[in-house]
């Protein structure tokens, strides 16, 4: 943007379309492509990663958001690990 408004100070008109194709970008980026990611290396639904930062967002701001997902990855790895050793090893019963 800062590059169209030196080269051509005085016609602005590719202007909005910078900023259209610049937020298209940016919410295809955010929206799609960061969850899928994060949902293929923590092995959690898109969706959920997309609910728990908003969550991590409200609770405690923008630490919240970036400790939700590790936090909720940590969490799940815990729970299914003492279900499949409970229902595997039979150490231990409660």
């Amino acid at each position: 943007m800062l590059i169209l408004i030196v080269q051509h100070p005085n016609d602005t008109s590719l202007l909005p379309i910078l900023l259209l194709a610049l937020l298209l970008i940016y919410v295809v980026d955010n929206g799609f492509v960061q969850p899928y990611v994060f949902s293929k290396s923590t092995g959690l639904h898109p969706l959920a990663i997309i609910l728990l930062i908003i969550a991590g967002s409200k609770i405690m701001g923008i630490i919240g958001m970036l400790f939700a997902v590790p936090l909720a990855t940590i969490v799940k790895t815990l729970v299914f690990e003492t279900y499949y050793a409970f229902k595997n090893y039979k150490i231990v019963r409660i």
